[in-house]
C-alpha cells in the first residue's frame, strides 16, 4: 500500500518516525503522497469521513453508517450484494431534496437511481421494458 519512508523523515503531525509513506491519487487524478503515520493517517480519514457525511447527509455520522451496515447485513439495499464482492464501499444513499439518508447501496445501484433521478415512474418504465424484451 505505501512504501517505506526515506530515513529520518518524521510524521508531519506526530513527529513518529516508524511508518510507511501512503501514495494515493488526488481529485485530479495526480499521484500523491502522505508523510503521516498509520494513527494519524486513520485519524485524519476518520475526522474527513465524519464532517463530510455531516455536511453532506443531515446528520449523518460513521457511527450511523456503521448501523446501517449491520442493519443491512452488509450487503447493498436494492440488490443485496455483499460489501466483500464489491470494490468500493456502499454508498450513503439520499434524499436529494431532504438530505435525509435512506440506505446503503453499491455504486451499481446509487448510480441507477442517480440516472433515474429517484422518479419512480422512470423506473416502473425501466421494468416494464425489461419484461417486454425478456426472452
Amino acid at each position: 500500500m505505501g512504501k517505506k519512508k526515506d530515513i529520518n523523515e518524521p510524521c508531519i503531525k506526530c513527529n513518529n518516525t516508524d511508518f510507511n509513506i501512503f501514495n494515493y491519487r488526488d481529485k485530479k487524478g495526480k499521484q500523491r503522497s502522505t508523510r503521516r503515520c498509520n494513527v494519524c493517517q486513520r485519524k485524519l480519514v476518520k475526522e474527513t469521513t465524519t464532517r463530510y457525511l455531516r455536511k453532506k447527509y443531515t446528520g449523518f455520522t460513521p457511527e450511523m453508517y456503521e448501523a446501517k451496515l449491520i442493519e443491512q447485513d452488509y450487503s447493498c439495499a436494492i440488490c443485496k450484494v455483499h460489501v466483500s464482492e464489491t470494490t468500493k464501499a456502499l454508498a450513503a444513499d439520499h434524499n436529494h431534496e431532504t438530505k435525509q439518508a435512506r440506505g446503503l447501496l453499491c455504486v451499481r445501484c446509487n448510480v441507477l437511481l442517480g440516472y433515474a433521478k429517484d422518479n419512480t415512474d422512470i423506473l416502473a418504465q425501466a421494468i416494464l421494458y425489461l419484461e417486454k424484451y425478456k426472452e
